[in-house]
């Protein structure tokens, strides 16, 4: 059956930041397949002019708006209301009916959330992605987090993280809701196994310093000393001078090496769907995107053992997940790899399909609990 969902997120594309939450776009237009989605994103911003500034949202399926809140000052959370209130006048002038609020990112949104459940009387569920509730990442929550967190638990009836591992970490950090996993949306159009390949092996991420681009550099280094042919792909949307500076050092030709910045999604999608393996090495991770597209690609998957990957990892004709301490179990892993390359083998964890199904089970349950 369908229904008409309002959808709520702090993280969007936005002027500061135009990558920034894709893949919950993602969600939000496969949702869009079976139910009518209006998306409002809220965006901090020190850069506006006055209280707020709303812009019309149009995407693939959906509509809604995107609001800017001042935050500048101590005078921020009042511009912030004052913007939730503006949100609401505009959905009351539409006449607007909702049967469902899916949200995001708890720690962020927690109170709107209870905003607009309160105002419509309705249920909300909550998808989550962000790892500072993982142990390893050791980040203390703000007052203003723990707020949202205090509101969220009055109104999110079932919590959605990407893995098991984030939806345990969550409850250790005060969220009461139950919760279900429900991974990232992977588009199948894009990810999908290719016998041609170019690059032995990839990475892809923001290059900051938790995912340690410098070390997989390292290990592809020992690498490619046992195996002259061996060929990596290496990049994403942070600096990426220390790893031409450190190509250089190591005096790594750039036919082995291709180190870029940032790409297009669909570029992205190209190089991972040419690669024969992915590299990651991060210190903290819940379910990286790349993870679920490279497998949904048919890539073998060589990973740091942390947050939920090993949950995705459950046998070793997928991958195979390390120490994160271990440098030299990486670089081994890889050179494994080149000596007894494994054979494509595609996940359907991910699959769109399943993962609709899911979720329009979640919506109907979570309006009978509610």
């Amino acid at each position: 059956m369908r229904k008409n969902i309002l959808f709520i997120s702090p993280w969007y594309p936005n002027m500061q930041n135009p990558t920034l939450g894709n893949f919950i776009i993602r969600q939000a237009e496969l949702i869009a397949e079976d139910h009518t989605v209006y998306f409002i994103a809220l965006t901090p911003s020190k850069t506006i002019e006055g209280n707020f500034r709303i812009e019309e949202i149009k995407g693939k399926n959906y509509i809604g708006i995107h609001l800017y809140h001042n935050s500048k000052g101590f005078l921020s959370p009042i511009h912030y209301y004052t913007t939730l209130l503006r949100a609401k006048e505009i959905l009351e002038k539409r006449n607007a009916h909702f049967d469902i609020i899916h949200g995001q990112i708890v720690h962020r949104s927690g109170y709107a959330l209870h905003f607009f459940s309160s105002h419509f009387k309705i249920p909300v569920v909550s998808s989550e992605h962000w790892s500072g509730y993982t142990p390893e990442r050791d980040e203390s929550l703000s007052l203003f987090e723990k707020l949202n967190i205090w509101f969220a638990n009055k109104s999110v009836v079932k919590l959605l993280p990407v893995t098991r591992h984030l939806g345990l970490s969550m409850q250790a950090a005060g969220l009461k809701s139950d919760f279900e996993t429900w991974y990232n949306v992977v588009d199948s159009k894009l990810f999908y196994p290719d016998e041609n390949k170019n690059f032995d092996f990839i990475h892809l991420s923001t290059l900051d310093d938790n995912k340690r681009p410098l070390e997989i550099l390292e290990a592809f280094y020992g690498v490619w000393r046992k195996h002259p042919e061996v060929r990596m792909s290496l990049g994403g949307d942070g600096n990426i001078k220390p790893l031409l500076e450190a190509q250089r050092k190591f005096k790594i030709p750039s036919e082995n090496l291709d180190i870029h910045g940032a790409i297009s999604y669909q570029e992205a999608a190209t190089r991972i769907r040419k690669s024969k393996c992915l590299v990651q090495f991060s210190r903290f991770e819940n379910l990286p995107c790349t993870i679920s597209e490279a497998m949904t690609s048919g890539l073998f998957i060589i990973s740091s053992d942390v947050g939920g990957i090993s949950e995705v990892i459950t046998d070793s004709s997928l991958g195979i997940c390390l120490d994160s301490n271990q440098l030299v179990e990486l670089s081994n892993a890889m050179s494994d790899f080149i000596s007894h390359p494994q054979p494509s083998k595609s996940s359907s964890l991910f699959n769109p399909n399943r993962l609709k199904e899911q979720i329009n089970s979640i919506y109907v349950n979570s309006e009978i609990h509610n």
